[in-house]
């Protein structure tokens, strides 16, 4: 399935700042910004207009020690913690840094759905507004609002821990 993707995104600020000027622009986090036990959790929910729920539960991600490194704990298991922060040399990727407030792009990606359906096997196409509200100082969106037609996704954060 091909996905062309409006992304959008906010900049949450999690400090005292005296005005949003003070914090314009968010820069891709560092390995060196992340701590062993870091921890994220996210609820999920997708309803259709006629309040079909076709999505619902928690994701959960966790920065633990693999081979002597960091290395991101996710449902899919680890990804070593310098893959996830490599810069992507892409107008088109997910997180287009330095990220801005009301900043847009376009994302296109192909992937294969649950029932192994492609782009090409169907013609499936999809298109989808994301809206990200980002905070810096977490490394991670704190609330995504997806579109896609008729359907609603959204994901917040539910719970963050350092340790």
């Amino acid at each position: 399935m091909k996905i062309q993707v409006l992304t959008m995104f906010a900049l949450i600020v999690l400090t005292g700042c005296n005005s949003m000027n003070d914090i314009e622009v968010a820069q891709q986090p560092s390995i060196t910004d992340y701590q062993l036990g870091e921890k994220w959790i996210w609820k999920y929910k997708g309803v259709t207009s006629d309040g079909t729920v076709r999505a619902q539960g928690k994701d959960i991600k966790q920065i633990i020690e693999q081979n002597g490194q960091l290395a991101m704990l996710t449902a899919n298991g680890p990804v070593a913690l310098e893959q996830i922060i490599k810069p992507v040399d892409n107008k088109n990727a997910r997180y287009n840094w330095p990220l801005q407030v009301g900043k847009k792009w376009q994302l296109a990606e192909n992937w294969t759905s649950e029932d192994g359906t492609t782009s090409n096997s169907r013609g499936y196409k999809v298109q989808s507004e994301d809206v990200h509200w980002y905070a810096p100082k977490l490394k991670t969106f704190i609330k995504l609002t997806q579109t896609q037609g008729d359907y609603l996704y959204v994901e917040e954060l539910v719970e963050y821990s350092e340790h």
